[in-house]
């Protein structure tokens, strides 16, 4: 299991631009560094993310597929 997602992770699961999936990284690592947590530039922590945009692990998938669906309908599997 990933620790860190990076900018590719981010473009594949909402088929945002590379600059775009920079700046999600930069405004949820700035939202940990305001925590006193330690991040990696380029990089954001998984838990982080998911806990952003509100990914549940281990909870039917139904409410995280329609959130992060692709162009063919089908969801992407946050189960673990």
């Amino acid at each position: 299991m990933k620790l860190f997602y990076t900018y590719k992770d981010i473009m594949e699961l909402f088929g945002y631009s590379k600059s775009k999936a920079y700046d999600i990284i930069k405004e949820i690592n700035f939202k940990l560094r305001n925590q006193g947590i330690r991040t990696e530039k380029g990089r954001v922590l998984v838990s982080a993310f998911e806990k952003e945009y509100g990914i549940e692990r281990g909870v039917s998938n139904e409410k995280n597929n329609q959130l992060f669906a692709d162009d063919s309908g089908r969801g992407v599997d946050f189960s673990g």
